[in-house]
Formats: structure tokens, sequence, C-alpha cells
């Protein structure tokens, strides 16, 4: 009689690996509602109305990729906020933003965030930094500069913008973003001259 084992232990092998290396579809959440890639845009849009009055279609209905912005407070644009990309009723992009307002409050997201793709078997990520500068009118400025984290089809970006006030005073803000899937490109930020 010949020894099978070999065929058995191969098959088993690949059975165990393809099942250990599965990992959740990606998502990002607001509040309690988790935005998850592929799952329906009708129903996401529903649970999302549900909780935040602030839900609001940002392109053309007929855009290839529509694009919804989703704010959690009373205005428009409050953080947090996540903007939704959608194609034929199926979410293909989700982006979460964060103002920052102290270092604890950038380490406790970064944690999280790397809590959330170390948990989803995400272990492999790229870091990527950029800065760039902005010169406007006399006494004024813009800096910004980013490190950011690519994790497969997640991107956790922390953003920091810094620009001179008139009385020449230092100011800088703190935007954490989580994303994933398709986020089309956004256009140039341009300052507009002043009075």
């Amino acid at each position: 009689m010949k020894n099978s084992s070999p065929i058995l232990f191969v098959s088993l092998s690949v059975c165990c690996l393809s099942a250990y290396a599965q990992v959740s579809m990606p998502s990002v959440s607001l509040g309690p509602i988790k935005i998850t890639l592929g799952a329906p845009e009708d129903k996401t849009l529903a649970q999302l109305r549900q909780l935040y009055q602030n839900v609001n279609l940002e392109t053309d209905p007929g855009a290839p990729i529509r694009q919804w912005v989703v704010a959690s407070g009373k205005e428009r644009y409050s953080s947090p906020k996540v903007d939704v990309y959608a194609k034929n009723n199926r979410i293909v992009g989700a982006e979460y933003s964060q103002d920052i307002v102290s270092t604890d409050d950038a380490f406790d997201a970064l944690f999280a965030l790397s809590s959330k793709l170390s948990d989803e078997g995400r272990k492999t990520c790229q870091i990527s930094t950029w800065t760039g500068y902005m010169p406007a009118q006399p006494g004024l400025s813009l800096n910004k500069a980013s490190v950011a984290l690519e994790c497969g089809a997640y991107q956790i970006t922390l953003l920091r913008n810094q620009f001179k006030d008139y009385n020449g005073q230092l100011v800088s803000g703190y935007i954490l973003f989580e994303s994933c899937g398709a986020i089309p490109a956004q256009p140039a930020l341009t300052l507009p001259p002043l009075p």
C-alpha cells in the first residue's frame, strides 16, 4: 500500500493557510455605523441618515462616482466626518477625518487605528511623508506636512497645517484621515487673494 500522507499534508496546509490569510472587508466607521467597501450605497446611507442630519451629496447625481459627505455635528463639515464614494449602488471608497486637538488625541487615534489593522491581520504597511509650503500675502504663509501609512486597501494619514497669522503667531492644526478603497484625487488647494 502506498503512503498518501504528503498529498494530504499539502492539501491541509493550503486550506489552512488560505483561511488564516483572510481579512475582513475594509471599512471605516462614523460612530456606530460601519461603512464597508462593497456594501449597498442606499442601505449604508439610510443607516447614516438615522443618526446624522448632515448627509449631503457633493457631486452630480449622475457622476460616475458619487461623493456623499456625512458630518457628525450640526454643521455641514463638522468633525468628525466621513466622505462616502459610491458607484452602481456599491460603496467603492470611504474617508473618515477627525480634527485632532491634543497630542494625546493624536496618539489615541493612531493607536486605535493601528490596533484595528493589526486585529484584521493587516501587518504590512508602507510609510511615506510629504511637505508643502504655500507663500501667501506678506505676513501669511501655510506649511503642510503629513505622515501616511499605506496598509493594503487602507491609508492612515496625520496631516499638520501650520501658518503664521497676521500678528506673526504660529498656529498649528492637525487632522487624522483613515481611508479605504477608491478615493478620487482632490483639486489643488488655492488661497484667494487677501483684500
